[in-house]
């Protein structure tokens, strides 16, 4: 027993470790569940989005954005809030997309979500007709479209785009 933490904290050494035995598996736990969620989230957003509609949630938007990119701009531009949209027609870059055969998102994070409202932040992999595959990381901000029925990608979070010739993790 080591009399130093008895006489500051009034636990005996035993009852100390116990104690840091169990945060560190309440932690274990909580980074086990955050590495697990984002997996399982997108593996099933990547599968089952082709099943379901694109407009349910706002990861599906982000999801099916990326899918019509590289085949379908048009499409994929309708998934663009009106002050995005008409900003992304006149800024629209067919080498780059035309150099991309698919984009992968694989994590996902959010940082908010109401009714109306999303921030998420998007893991993304690019599978280039070089070979390459560059990452990159980035938030959006989405709104519901009432309208529509629909989430729409409205923006991305200023100084949130983080670029990288390779994939890391979170």
């Amino acid at each position: 027993m080591k009399p130093y933490l008895k006489s500051i904290s009034g636990i005996t050494y035993p009852q100390f470790l116990a104690i840091m035995g169990l945060i560190f598996g309440v932690c274990i736990l909580v980074v086990s569940f955050e590495v697990v969620e984002g997996f399982f989230t997108s593996q099933n957003l990547s599968s089952s989005s082709k099943s379901t509609p694109h407009n349910s949630a706002p990861k599906q938007t982000i999801v099916r954005y990326y899918q019509l990119a590289t085949t379908n701009r048009q499409e994929a531009i309708k998934l663009l809030s009106d002050p995005w949209r008409r900003q992304a027609a006149t800024q629209i870059n067919d080498n780059w997309w035309n150099s991309i055969r698919r984009v992968e998102v694989y994590a996902f994070k959010t940082f908010a979500k109401n009714n109306s409202k999303a921030k998420i932040k998007v893991w993304l992999k690019y599978q280039m007709k070089n070979g390459q595959t560059p990452c990159e990381s980035l938030i959006f901000n989405l709104i519901f479209d009432r309208s529509r029925n629909q989430w729409l990608m409205d923006s991305v979070e200023p100084n949130s785009v983080i670029q990288n010739p390779y994939c890391n993790s979170k």
